[in-house]
């Protein structure tokens, strides 16, 4: 099959360029998997916007593969609920729901408060830190109106606390979450208020954890994603007037 060439800066340009990086064996089906990590990453990040249509027979040729492997990374991508089959039957980048968005936030409430009393227990200076210097970083993004940097350092904040807990199984669910909140449109963090907010919500689930007060520290963490949550609740009633910012 003849290798696509795409346009610069198209989809396809940014999609052979994560290709490439992956150094896979076109010859071989093992690309499945190369292929899936490309394309949901893709997704994740939006270098595949919402209703992008993924042909088995055009990725093939961009990738210079056969369409064997192409078809098993789109039906593992099918089952994620990344992508899903129009009227028509043909497969899109899918979009993310308000129940969805509502399903991670109820999600992330316990997950984060669970994160936080744990890390509470076990976090070692050298995390606490970290925190500490992820939450300054948040402190100068808002100062700064920069809402891209601050939803980008916010979520590193979160990932840091379930890092600090040496518990890679929450690691891990933290940051499947993590990606679906990267897929939202906007960012609650630009809500008039909301950034200035959580950085002061974030300096006293520091100090919490500082004093290894476990249930401050969960009941804390619990009630900043509720915030999140109403806030999420009232774009979307709203018609969702924050800004055009991928974010939590």
């Amino acid at each position: 099959m003849p290798k696509l060439r795409p346009a610069p800066d198209s989809w396809e340009a940014k999609l052979l360029q994560r290709w490439k990086a992956t150094g896979a064996d076109t010859r071989s089906d093992s690309s499945s998997a190369a292929i899936h990590s490309v394309l949901s990453d893709a997704i994740v990040a939006r270098d595949l916007l919402p209703g992008v249509r993924l042909g088995e027979e055009h990725l093939a040729a961009l990738f210079g593969v056969s369409r064997t492997p192409v078809r098993e990374a789109l039906l593992r991508l099918a089952t994620s609920q990344l992508v899903v089959r129009d009227s028509r039957g043909l497969l899109r980048v899918s979009s993310v729901t308000g129940e969805q968005i509502l399903e991670v936030y109820a999600v992330r409430v316990v997950l984060e408060g669970f994160a936080a009393g744990t890390a509470a227990r076990v976090a070692s200076p050298v995390s606490i830190g970290r925190l500490q210097q992820l939450n300054a970083a948040c402190t100068e993004d808002v100062q700064r109106g920069d809402f891209v940097a601050m939803a980008r350092d916010n979520l590193a904040f979160h990932a840091a606390i379930a890092a600090s807990t040496g518990n890679h199984l929450l690691n891990r669910f933290v940051q499947e979450l993590h990606e679906w909140l990267t897929r939202f449109p906007s960012t609650t963090l630009s809500y008039p208020g909301r950034g200035d907010q959580a950085v002061a919500q974030h300096a006293e689930i520091i100090n919490a954890i500082l004093s290894h007060d476990t249930e401050r520290a969960e009941s804390l963490a619990r009630e900043h994603m509720q915030i999140a949550e109403r806030i999420r609740i009232a774009m979307l009633v709203d018609g969702d007037p924050g800004e055009e910012l991928p974010g939590a």
